[in-house]
This record gives C-alpha cells, structure tokens and sequence, in this order.
C-alpha cells in the first residue's frame, strides 16, 4: 500500500471540495484507533472515518455503519461536546506534511461561535488525533505524558505545536541544483534519493516516476543536471494537479499485494483497475484488503489477545525450567550440613571455610566447607539444611507449576486453533466470549445486543447415512461430549489442538464411517496440513472431563488410533 504525502493531499483536495460545510450530526468511536463523523445534509448516511490504523491511515467518506462499543471512550465525549452540531468548514494540509487538519465552527460552553481543529496525525507509530483550539490543546486519542525521553508531550491544556518537519524540500519548491548536488554525494539510487529529500513522497511513486523517465535503476552519481530538471518538473506537475484537486481518477493494482496510487505504478508490472474519484480509490483498495471485514477483524483481535497470553506462558515455562535445575543443584548443601555436624567438635576454621574430614571419602581426606565465620559451626550447619529444604521446596512448588503451566499452554493453543478454523461470526463470538469467562478479555459493560445464536456444531452425514458432530470451538467441543450418548463415538487428533467428534451410535458402525470421521477430526485440528495425523477413537463413556479443567479438555481411555492421510484433500471431496 502507497499512501503517501501526494495520495493524501489529493484525497484532501477532494473531500474538501465536495464536503466542506457540512455539519457534524453525530460522533462515534468504535476502536481506539478509529473515530466516524456523521455528516449531515447528504443524500446518504455519509460517515468520515477518520482511521490511525497502521495498516489502514488516513481519512475517507464511507456509507458503511460500524459497531460502537456501549459506552464511548473520553476522547469521543470531549468531540461529541465540541464539534457536534458544528460545521465543517474545511479540510486542508500543509505543504504535503502527513498532518490533516479539519477545523469547525461550533459553539463554547457560553454559547457564542467558535473555531475547534481536529489535527490528524499520520506519523507512523506517533499518530495521533488531536482536539485543540486557539492554540490550546483540549484532548487527544493519545495522550503523552511529560518525560525525560518526551520530546512533544500531549496533554489538555498544553499549547498545540505541530509535529517537526523531517527537514525535507516541498515538492513545489524543489531546485533541480538540490538533486544535482546531493545525487553527486549520495551512494542511492534515483528513486531512493528522491525520496529523501522529497516531502511526502514515497519509494512506490518515486519509482514509477523515475521509470518513466529511465533512471530507476540508475544511481544518483550518474545523474545530470538535465535529467534533474526532468524530474523536478515531474515531481511539480503531479504536486500542483494534487494541490489543486486536478486528480479525478487513481490506480488499483490487485497482484499478490493490493497497491494503488493516483500516478501509475509500472514497476509492477501488473494492468491497473481504473478508479474514478481518490476517495473511492481509497474505500475500494480498503474493501480489497478487507479491511472492514468483520470476521477477519475480530479474529485478528482474538488471536493477537491469545498469542499473548501464549508468550506469557512461554516465558513462565522457560523461568521454572531454570528454577528446577538450580533446585536440583541441592545435594551439595545437605552434604555440607552433614559434614559440619560429624565435625561439630574437632572441625578447624580458617576464615570463611571450615576444615572437617570427609566421611563419604574412602580415604578420610580433609575437605573444606564454605561457612559464616560469623555463625557457629552448629549454625552453619542449620543455614545448609534450611538452603537444602527450602530448594526441595522450589522443587515441588515449580513442579506443580510447571504442569499448571504446560495446561494453560495446551488450552489456549487450542482456542489459537479454533480461531483458525473459526469462518462465522457467530463462532468467532463464542470464542470471545470463552475468553471473557476466563478474564482474557473484560466483560461487557452495560446493555449490549445480544449475539445472533452460533448454529452449533457442524453436522455431516456419512456414506451409510450416520450422523457425525464435529464442535468448531471449546464450548461446543464441551456441549457435544455432554449430550453425547454412552456408546457414541468419541475422535479427536492425536496429542493436538483440534475439534471433538462424535459420530451418534448406530448398531452397525462401518469402517467407512469411522475413517470418513476421522479424516473430519484431522481436518478441523492444527494438524490440517499434515500428511499423516493419527486420530485417536473411543466411546463416549470413556471420556471424561476432569473437574475444575479448562473448556474443551478431556481424559480418555480405552483408545484405538487410525492414522490420516492427506485429511485436507479427503475431507473437501468428502463433504455435504
């Protein structure tokens, strides 16, 4: 994705056009990273969303209605008491800077008119979106406390100062002696010299620049001054037409990545699709990517939540590894204690060490024994048998843990699974809420709408007509052993995050049935990709779900194993 200094000023160009005085009806924040203004006095419920998401920056004008969460965060109140109601009275930018400032006429506390300036900030891990008003900082999404590594902090009250420049030379003022004189000391290529001195250019278009004038590959020493006047007027002409809202159609490149841009993109070799209009460019290349897709972004949310929380329990394992082996370095202290107390009356002590002879020694031999010289022999025995016990201690402790421990890692490598064989929202949604049962994620607050209610397990009917249940998550994999008859049968992969399956007891059980189950039971598991993947089989009533355990966890017994091959490509011909 190029959404570069250029893109956005055109993009501001236009939405200042089109947009400019409208007024503000509503304010929303569904995400901390997100904020939609509802602009009246349109055909449609137009929404400008405003977005610091790293992979989607930037603003555009959408139709599309979001999920707000029950109570808005502070920043959206702080808006809703400012700018709501107001005007919007323009969108500009400064001199291809990645600040977009949208300024408002509104009313203050006393009801007389006033100006508000929301400055969206799209500088990278420092985004920011901040309210400010003569100057005066009202709030911000992200507020920056003072520091000694803050260079800008960000709170209410502060006076507002803009982000400091990069140093670069405007697009609109650029000297081609500049790109001469610098290109003769630069150890870059074209495009990658343009781009460090150039304000919001970017190396995508600085290289579709450079290609249609045959120096993108060149390096910057080769250049002549001729070949910079070139360029300089390339890069002006596209500034200016941006500048003034000349740019009515852009470039969507659909290969293995989704590029655009307002200016073609030959490097890529790919034939674009033409899109009228920047902010349709903009809301087409975002629904490409998929970036409003709610089961992709919920699923990105939980799995970012669950990997965490893996990590976490990564690091615990490696610390009590370290904490058993040291505990298990104790034999030399009860050795230690012992000696001092079978040389309680004769040992010799020369400053730190104590000198007593060696029972465990065939030979008798004269040892030395770290000691307190401040603490008598009797005491410096008990300090080794304490260090001793209390190291045996750490043992059994780190020990119970550990295996503590390696559950919690199995259970949320089985919720990592489940969310990637989760492909519906309403399965999605009951993983969410397993993981606030569990305290992952906060609980809901307030009056919320209730979830559509998850279809439930996934049915599929074997070759001889039986009925096979396959749960796609801990809750349903929990309610399927719970309903399951006594003589069902049970599969799950082997050692293996992956669904439970039940095939409903029939008097004739087929080895097709069974095998076509357990191609379903390596299918929806982890070990979908694998070539062989053995799945373990039992009856229902050797199954059972251990007290206190996690959901989805399981004891069985009386197992047989059937081994899978290739379960992906037997499943996707098998299935109804």
């Amino acid at each position: 994705m190029s959404l570069d200094g250029f893109i956005l000023n055109a993009l501001v160009s236009e939405l200042h056009s089109d947009f400019a005085e409208s007024r503000i009806v509503k304010v929303h924040q569904p995400d901390p990273h997100r904020l939609t203004l509802l602009l009246g006095e349109t055909k449609k419920k137009q929404r400008l969303v405003i977005s610091l998401d790293p992979r989607f920056p930037g603003l555009y004008i959408t139709t599309d209605q979001f999920e707000n969460p029950p109570t808005p965060p502070l920043f959206c109140l702080m808006l809703r008491k400012f700018i709501e109601g107001s005007r919007l009275q323009s969108i500009r930018m400064e001199d291809f800077e990645r600040v977009i400032t949208l300024s408002f006429l509104g009313r203050d506390e006393l009801g007389e008119q006033k100006n508000y300036y929301l400055s969206v900030e799209l500088t990278g891990r420092h985004s920011n979106i901040i309210l400010h008003t003569n100057g005066v900082i009202l709030d911000a999404v992200k507020r920056i406390p003072w520091g000694t590594a803050v260079l800008r902090p960000i709170l209410p009250g502060l006076r507002y100062e803009a982000p400091p420049s990069q140093g670069k030379v405007s697009p609109l003022s650029l000297p081609a002696e500049t790109i001469f004189a610098t290109g003769q000391q630069s150890e870059h290529t074209v495009p990658q010299l343009l781009c460090s001195l150039v304000n919001g250019l970017s190396l995508p278009l600085a290289t579709a620049i450079t290609t249609d004038l045959g120096l993108s590959s060149s390096m910057a020493t080769q250049l002549t001054l001729d070949q910079c006047h070139k360029l300089t007027r390339e890069v002006y002409d596209l500034a200016y037409r941006c500048q003034r809202g000349e740019i009515v159609r852009g470039y969507l490149y659909r290969g293995e990545k989704i590029h655009f841009h307002i200016h073609p993109l030959p490097q890529l070799n790919l034939t674009p699709e033409i899109v009228l209009g920047v902010n349709n460019l903009l809301v087409t290349a975002f629904g490409a990517i998929g970036h409003d897709d709610p089961v992709r972004l919920l699923r990105q949310k939980l799995s970012k939540e669950v990997e965490s929380h893996l990590a976490k329990l990564r690091r615990r394992e490696e610390a009590l590894d370290k904490d058993i082996a040291k505990s298990r370095e104790r034999e030399p202290l009860k050795r230690y204690g012992q000696l001092l107390y079978a040389n309680v009356a004769d040992c010799r002590k020369e400053g730190a060490a104590a000198m007593v002879v060696d029972y465990y020694s065939p030979d008798l031999a004269e040892v030395a024994v770290p000691i307190d010289p401040k603490l008598s022999t009797t005491d410096n025995a008990k300090q080794y048998f304490k260090r001793y016990n209390r190291a045996e201690g750490t043992e059994k402790h780190s020990l119970l843990r550990l295996s503590q421990c390696l559950l919690e890692r199995d259970y949320f490598a089985s919720l990592l699974s489940a969310l990637a064989l989760a492909d519906d929202l309403p399965t999605l949604l009951e993983i969410a809420r397993e993981l606030q049962d569990i305290g992952v994620l906060p609980q809901a607050r307030g009056k919320t709408k209730q979830p559509a209610i998850p279809s439930g397990p996934l049915k599929f009917l074997a070759p001889d007509g039986s009925t096979i249940l396959v749960g796609r998550n801990n809750l349903q994999n929990d309610a399927l052993v719970k309903a399951a008859g006594p003589k069902d049968v049970w599969l799950h992969v082997q050692r293996a995050p992956g669904s439970h399956v039940i095939i409903v007891y029939s008097p004739e059980l087929s080895d097709d049935t069974l095998l076509y189950a357990a191609h379903l039971a390596a299918y929806y598991s982890s070990q979908r990709q694998s070539a062989n993947v053995p799945v373990d089989y039992t009856e229902r009533r050797y199954v059972k779900r251990p007290a206190g355990g996690r959901p989805g966890f399981v004891h069985y017994e009386n197992q047989r194993t059937i081994v899978v091959r290739a379960p992906a490509l037997t499943v996707l011909a098998a299935t109804v």
